[in-house]
């Protein structure tokens, strides 16, 4: 099993509670980046080897695998407990979703995306690499797995297979001693289940806190009666540090199994003589050809290639050898020419690059990640350069984006590419509702993902919600001649804290917003960062008590 070493400072902090951790921007400098050098090879091993290698004899203290999707801001960690009562914090890095389509066929993009969008979700961010499509992001883990479902019924997927990082904080020093738990358990049941832990009420979410009472002998059993694999039960914890990590990083690969082709061992798509091959190979020298080796056979093709429900064996590969020759049973999908190719203009494509922002006419545009098709590409305006991550600069074309105004956007041809990347004004400060609505195309563009309801009196409480689109946006942009108020926005927010505020998720994936937000307070002024320099504008107190309520009631 491989692993590598990284090296990363992160930040000293006494954080209480799981909700602690640092997230965001903020974190997202200190996790570790992997290089392409280092990205080479994914099937080192599965999140099961990876996890047991990390804690040994281990229980869950927090929620696993299940977790893991390509999420934007701070991915998820996990606790584990070994049997000598050590807790272990195990971080992911670089979650990414590889999709792969038969030879000749494309990712059915746009009618997907509006399969997920018919749900009232976010469709996640894509990027073309080389034969496959990869998954870099999704606003929610309800969207992920709604679109790998549609995926998966695509008649020319190949194989799909999540890829990340793990490694574990051997530098920080973590305790868990208490968990918050607020489902259908009473008290009563929660004492008689679970005897080694203190049981009281949690006043800042309604639920429960279990707060363990035990030796440290006994912890690891008690623990483990928590059964917390699913992260029902949610730690809260104390971390304090300074100090540089140099732990291994564990790269695995997890695949969605799908069905697959019969025989199709090497998962191209096709069933021909190098499948007998891969499967004699992976048998006769599994270190070189097995289902850990960088170029051995995937745990897709081992189902594939499982041609009579028996395990792998030597029959398989005769099998289909049988079959090519028209002595077996296994069909033989058409190649080459016989594939229908799909064709329709890709859209929302991401490729990582080193470019950073591009300064133009005083003002600063900074490089959202994304790429648009030919259509939204307008008049070139000239070259200019861009700043680099890495340092220096670099010349690049710029172009007026075909249906927004220079002062929102532009975009950017690269000297060695055919993309065009997205770069948004981060000062941008329209006048008026109306002009914001237009001037970003938000009736298209903009998606809602979630809404949480937040009550202050006479606790603090937070519900959240499956969004109403259509009664959000007739509530909150139906006021077009409004003002929009671009600073000093502690003018316009309730001085103290009313009973609610609603806060709402959003997204903007054309300009490379994810995980922002509008937020609505009883006052009737509504805030919001969908440009970075953040705006405001006022609905009415009887505009926003009635979307409130729709939440409250």
């Amino acid at each position: 099993m491989k692993k590598r070493k990284i090296l990363a400072a992160f930040l000293s902090a006494l954080m209480v509670g799981a909700a602690a951790l640092p997230v965001g921007d903020a974190f997202a400098e200190d996790v570790p980046v992997v290089t392409e050098e280092e990205n080479a090879n994914w099937k080192s091993m599965t999140f099961d080897q990876a996890v047991a290698d990390i804690s040994g004899e281990f229980t869950w203290v927090s929620g696993g695998k299940s977790l893991i999707y390509p999420g934007y801001s701070l991915n998820p960690y996990f606790f584990t407990i070994d049997k000598s009562g050590k807790i272990h914090i195990i971080y992911t890095s670089k979650v990414e979703t590889a999709i792969k389509f038969k030879e000749g066929t494309v990712l059915p993009y746009d009618d997907i995306k509006a399969a997920v969008e018919a749900e009232g979700m976010v469709m996640p961010a894509f990027r073309k690499n080389g034969d496959e499509y990869d998954i870099i992001y999704a606003s929610s883990k309800k969207a992920f797995d709604y679109t790998i479902e549609l995926i998966k019924a695509c008649p020319d997927v190949v194989s799909i297979e999540m890829h990340y990082c793990l490694y574990e904080d051997t530098a920080n020093s973590v305790d868990v001693n208490s968990f918050g738990y607020n489902g259908d358990m009473t008290e009563d049941e929660l004492t008689a289940a679970y005897p080694d832990f203190e049981i009281s009420p949690n006043k800042q979410d309604g639920g429960f806190t279990l707060s363990y009472k035990g030796s440290i002998e006994n912890k690891f059993e008690a623990f483990r009666s928590l059964d917390n694999a699913d992260g029902r039960f949610k730690p809260l914890y104390v971390m304090t540090c300074l100090a540089l990590l140099d732990p291994p990083l564990y790269y695995c690969n997890e695949p969605m199994l799908i069905d697959g082709t019969l025989g199709d061992a090497n998962i191209d798509g096709y069933v021909d003589l190098s499948d007998s091959v891969m499967i004699m190979q992976s048998l006769a020298n599994p270190d070189k050809y097995g289902i850990t080796a960088e170029k051995g056979i995937t745990a897709q093709g081992k189902a594939n290639a499982d041609t009579d429900n028996d395990g792998l064996t030597n029959i398989d590969a005769l099998n289909i050898q049988k079959s090519l020759l028209g002595m077996g049973d296994i069909p033989i999908p058409p190649k080459d020419a016989d594939i229908p190719i799909v064709s329709y203009e890709h859209i929302n494509f991401t490729e990582k690059d080193d470019h950073a922002e591009i300064r133009m006419n005083d003002t600063t545009y900074l490089n959202c990640g994304v790429t648009v098709p030919m259509r939204e590409v307008g008049e070139e305006i000239g070259e200019q350069e861009t700043a680099l991550y890495s340092g220096g600069k670099e010349a690049v074309t710029l172009y007026r984006m075909a249906n927004y105004p220079e002062e929102v956007a532009v975009l950017a041809k690269y000297s060695d590419g055919n993309d065009y990347h997205v770069y948004r004004n981060m000062f941008y400060k329209p006048a008026t509702v109306g002009e914001f609505i237009d001037s970003l195309n938000l009736k298209e563009n903009l998606g809602f993902d979630s809404v949480a309801l937040i009550e202050h009196k006479p606790e603090y409480k937070r519900n959240n919600f499956d969004p109403n689109r259509e009664k959000i946006w007739e509530i909150i942009f139906s006021d077009r001649d409004a003002e929009t108020v671009t600073e000093n926005f502690s003018m316009h927010r309730p001085s103290k804290a009313g009973t609610y505020q609603l806060e709402i998720g959003c997204e903007l994936p054309l300009f490379g917003k994810f995980g922002f937000g509008l937020t609505v307070y009883e006052n009737g002024f509504v805030m919001t960062n969908t440009i970075d320099c953040g705006t405001g504008f006022y609905i009415g107190e009887e505009k926003a008590q009635e979307l409130i309520s729709m939440y409250a009631e």
